[in-house]
């Protein structure tokens, strides 16, 4: 469907809704409520139940995400409010409707008593998302924590492990559904949460893999308004360890937000928006044949985010909800920094909209269906500054054109249904999602040429080691169908016993790999009553085909694109006219390939000190099998040194051949002082080897490839994250996020290629005897910190306050010195030295305003 399209049905319906608005309006009498415990935390999705005098049921409604509930057009009389949540006492509430009278009604609600306790509720100790490692960080909390542009991912992302992510990075799951980016705006994201069900089924990846996102909705209750702007310059900065000055840079960020109720509080909306205005720059450390090089160059970004939404109860068992973002990334001068020059520099633009739908109905007490469909439409494009051939001088600099001009537009259509059923000890839990994508892509990258040199005198000499081109028509489309179901019960046995048992099926339309069917279990014990929690699960994890691997083989298949290789080409400068008579190059995709999956198999021991305090220890164990990689076919054979096939000089094949092991043991502690502090702290001692990087991740020798198992990539001893509030004297509250980790390991190569495989194309030869990945990089230590303080305007209102916060925030407060890109190149001048580092410490200043 056309964008246009799309916009005009938007206005239809919100001009449907407005006039819908305005005829509600016109209602008489309401009652409104807010469901509370002891506490006066809210409860989210009670069942709410209006009674007259008779005892007689009025009407049904179910509280939203922010414990509001109301029911409208009533008359005038005594009436009582029945409140049922679970792991709650159902409570009853007097109230009576008059003219004038608008009071709302605060219903506190007592906690169960454990005995009497049989559905499986969040927060319950022995339900499968209560176990004290997941991480969850709600919408409070994170306006206390120190997060870049109030990032809500920031907080939780440091709890991910790396180990359990996919072909594609952490999964992240907005509101039930996968994408790749947090693309709304961040005043409307109600919590984060990182291993909340490790292994639920109704996700692909395990509970360290993905980030859970919920979005809130509008209050029913009267309207909030909210604005934040923040702060960054230079001048507050410290000098980055790489650069000989602080360049001029200024950074601000602006959000705000307002919602409320809707067609006579029979519904709510909200509406958000941030715009983020940001003089970055970049880096440059490299060594050119004159002298060492150290460069800043400017990369200034701009990103808006807009987020529409409207929840409107149709009666009292079905909810509609729809939503509308948009968003729009603008970056110059991009790929420059640690050896890039500043003429490998290029412009990328990102933007996008999205329409979700979603519809919700409660058929019984027991039993609610949600259907959800969303649309999405993005585009990308990257335009290079200049054209000119791009040199690469291994371990030194790369300069020429970035070689980089691409135009990328993603269109992908999502349905999912999902149910919850509750019988007694059981919550069964079953869904479909079916989901297309619509690709067009023009690749038009290297068209000017690339050279690349071993090292420095090679290049002084003009004896490159090879020559890299494409030429032809870089434009393709295609379409990638996928599909999952799955089913999954979680019974409460016995009090203190909840088993679970999932199985989770994944099938795609460009992959001949149905067999990916992905048990999951798990189960909780708690062995008496003193807080001891026993915790063991097991599961399979399948990964997908990424559209990247169809888009590759589609471009580079000698039709498309022609991609010339020359070894030791004769030249130096502007390729000389006839190499498309030369042989190509192609990209194709192994007919055996099969899905990539992750074994993972846990237990450990949950231990709560009294309501507030708690201790888990975890030992994991991870085996990816099947894991993509790149593998040269024509490679020429040691026995011969011909290539297989003379019309190719490479036949690069994507396979499913790789694998990895990790094993992890974690220590978390929360604790919780009343009113004092609330930290959550985490140990993870950890091991993790494998013989890919990744499905590009090519081997030193395609004849041998037992030579590739290593570390990982991003393998880490030690990790250690922290985060952090506590209360000061005279109102100021502390935040913190603390990371130290040991050092990730780099590659050690030769610079060239002259192995067994001697296809000179990737220059990752290692030396002999020196296993991959067996360089140590140093130390991480990052610690940030909020200072804030709320100034509260005008009396304590019945339901929010007015107020002012101030913040300053310290990102790297330590000032530590972060080193990035160790050289592993032998022949580099800067072998086993860094070259770039994270940034230096950064003060930013932000006001918030809540009224």
């Amino acid at each position: 469907m056309p964008v246009k399209s799309i916009f005009r049905a938007l206005i239809v319906a919100v001009s449907i809704f407005l006039a819908g608005a305005a005829a509600l309006g016109q209602s008489n009498l309401s009652v409104r409520g807010v469901a509370e415990d002891d506490t006066g935390a809210i409860i989210p999705r009670a069942q709410v139940t209006l009674l007259d005098s008779n005892e007689v049921e009025v009407a049904h409604t179910v509280a939203n995400d922010l414990g509001e509930f109301a029911f409208t057009r009533l008359a005038a009389g005594d009436y009582s409010i029945d409140i049922e949540a679970a792991g709650f006492k159902k409570t009853q509430a007097k109230v009576t409707v008059a003219a004038g009278s608008a009071e709302l009604q605060h219903i506190r609600m007592k906690i169960a008593n454990v005995s009497q306790e049989i559905t499986v509720k969040a927060g319950d100790p022995v339900a499968m998302d209560g176990n004290i490692s997941s991480v969850e960080v709600n919408h409070d909390l994170l306006k206390s924590l120190p997060v870049k542009d109030d990032n809500p991912l920031a907080a939780a992302a440091v709890f991910l492990d790396p180990a359990a992510n996919g072909a594609e990075g952490t999964k992240i799951v907005v509101d039930g559904v996968e994408t790749t980016d947090l693309d709304v705006p961040s005043s409307s994201v109600k919590s984060v949460a990182v291993n909340k069900n490790p292994y639920s089924a109704e996700f692909s990846r395990p509970g360290k893999g993905r980030i859970e996102v919920i979005t809130r909705p509008g209050s029913l209750t009267r309207v909030h308004h909210h604005f934040v702007t923040t702060f960054r310059n230079s001048s507050l900065d410290a000098t980055n360890a790489f650069a000989t000055e602080r360049p001029q840079r200024s950074r601000s960020f602006w959000e705000g937000d307002i919602n409320g109720p809707l067609f006579g509080q029979n519904g709510s909306f909200y509406l958000g928006g941030e715009y983020l205005h940001d003089e970055q720059s970049s880096f440059v450390h490299a060594i050119t044949p004159t002298a060492a090089l150290t460069q800043t160059v400017d990369r200034p970004e701009r990103t808006w985010h807009l987020l529409g939404r409207v929840d409107y109860r149709l009666n009292s068992l079905n909810t509609l909800s729809a939503r509308y973002s948009f968003s729009r990334d603008n970056v110059d001068n991009q790929g420059v920094g640690v050896f890039d020059l500043a003429s490998r520099a290029y412009n990328s633009q990102s933007r996008g909209h999205e329409v979700r739908i979603a519809e919700t109905a409660l058929l019984s007490v027991n039993f609610s269906n949600e259907i959800r469909f969303a649309f999405k439409d993005k585009d990308h494009s990257a335009t290079p500054l200049s054209n000119a051939p791009a040199r690469i001088v291994l371990g030194a600099f790369n300069g020429g054109g970035a070689q980089i001009n691409q135009d990328l537009g993603e269109r992908s259509y999502e349905l999912q249904n999902l149910s919850t059923w509750i019988r007694g000890r059981h919550t069964l839990r079953f869904g479909v999602t079916a989901k297309r994508r619509d690709i067009e892509v023009t690749d038009a990258s290297n068209f000017g040429g690339t050279f690349s040199y071993s090292d420095l005198a090679s290049f002084a000499a003009g004896h490159p080691f090879l020559f890299t081109m494409n030429q032809g028509t870089p434009s393709v489309s295609f379409s990638q169908n996928e599909y999952s179901y799955f089913v999954q019960d979680e019974m409460r046995l016995r009090p203190n016993l909840t088993v679970m048992l999932g199985l989770r099926h994944e099938l795609q339309s460009n992959l001949d790999d149905h067999n990916n069917l992905a048990p999951r279990f798990g189960f909780s014990y708690a062995p008496g009553k003193g807080g001891l929690v026993l915790r063991a699960g097991a599961g399979i994890f399948y990964d997908r085909l990424p559209w990247l691997m169809q888009q590759q083989t589609l471009l580079f298949d000698n039709n498309h694109i022609h991609r010339i290789v020359m070894q030791n080409p004769a030249f130096n400068q502007i390729p000389p006219a006839g190499l498309a008579a030369s042989p190509g190059s192609i990209v194709t995709i192994d007919p055996a390939i099969r899905s990539p999956y992750v074994t993972q198999a846990t237990v450990g021991v949950d231990k709560r000190f009294g309501s507030n305090n708690s201790i888990s220890v975890e030992f994991a164990t991870m085996r990816g099998l099947k894991l993509y990689r790149t593998r040269n076919l024509n490679a020429p054979l040691p026995s011969t040194g011909l290539p297989p096939n003379p019309a190719f000089i490479n036949v690069n094949q994507f396979q499913s051949t790789g694998s990895s092991r990790a094993n992890s043991l974690s220590v978390t502690y929360r604790a919780a002082v009343k009113q004092r502090a609330e930290f959550l702290a985490q140990y993870t001692l950890s091991k993790s080897t494998d013989d890919t990087s990744g499905m590009f991740s090519q081997p030193s020798d395609d004849f041998n490839l037992a030579l590739e198992r290593g570390r990982s990539d991003f393998d880490r001893r030690h990790r250690f994250n922290l985060a952090g509030i506590f209360q000061l004297p005279w109102g100021f509250r502390l935040g913190t996020i603390t990371s130290i980790s040991s050092g990730i390991p780099f590659n050690i190569t030769t610079g060239s290629d002259t192995g067994d495989d001697a296809d000179n194309v990737v220059a990752n030869d290692r030396p002999a005897g020196v296993p991959r990945n067996s360089g140590n990089g140093p130390m991480y230590s990052d610690v940030d910190i909020r200072l804030s303080r709320k100034i509260v305007l005008g009396p304590k209102r019945e339901h929010g306050t007015r107020y002012l916060e101030l913040r300053i925030d310290a990102f790297n407060a330590l000032n530590q010195v972060n080193a990035t890109n160790y050289v592993g190149v032998i022949t580099s001048p800067l072998f086993g030295r860094a070259n770039s580092s994270l940034p230096a410490r950064q003060i930013q200043l932000s006001v918030k305003a809540s009224f």
